[in-house]
């Protein structure tokens, strides 16, 4: 390939990366975000925030089927759309405000807006939940990932057909995925 043709394909793939809007979360993430800082009682600064798009999404399934990587690795991508990650750093948390209590307001918070909690999880000082929500023809089509600790707030939101990764998940786990703790009686 002479020199000329490569600068053209890489000038094509920075366009079409940079348009493909991977680098932003969309509109709704923000929203819920925004809800969820909102309704707890402490101060974040955003870290990072990106999203891979159904395009990036295309570019990797293309290269995992040309790897060495296993079926299942393969299969799960495949029937991955989107993720959103948002990282955010704790700035301030007043001592009294117990993360039991502030995990319990997101876990509302997201259940108003429609998603439905499938695990909790609280191991020491570290909150992780994982809300699921359906199209109308009852399909997972959204998972929202949230991890809390003292020193910083994960949101994940992934779309695609889920119901076939959970499933491919599950089975590459003998069907023992999630593994939760109990938590305080109001949960």
């Amino acid at each position: 390939m002479t020199n000329r043709k490569l600068h053209v394909a890489l000038a094509a793939l920075l366009l079409l990366v940079s348009l493909s809007g991977c680098f932003g979360v969309k509109r709704s993430f923000k929203s819920m975000r925004n809800n969820i800082l909102h309704s707890i009682d402490a101060d974040f600064k955003k870290d990072i925030e990106f999203r891979i798009s159904p395009l990036m999404f295309d570019v990797a399934s293309t290269i995992v089927n040309k790897s060495d990587a296993d079926q299942e690795a393969k299969d799960m991508i495949s029937k991955m759309s989107n993720i959103q990650i948002g990282i955010y750093k704790v700035r301030y948390m007043e001592r009294n405000n117990l993360l039991d209590d502030m995990f319990l307001k997101i876990s509302r918070k997201m259940e108003s807006a429609e998603w439905y909690n499938i695990v909790r999880s609280r191991e020491n000082n570290e909150y992780t939940g994982i809300f699921l929500r359906n199209n109308n023809n009852l399909q997972m089509r959204k998972m929202f990932v949230i991890h809390l600790d003292n020193k910083e707030l994960v949101m994940i939101e992934l779309t695609g057909e889920l119901d076939d990764v959970l499933t491919l998940a599950m089975k590459q786990h003998n069907g023992k995925m999630f593994s939760t703790s109990n938590f305080k009686n109001k949960y």
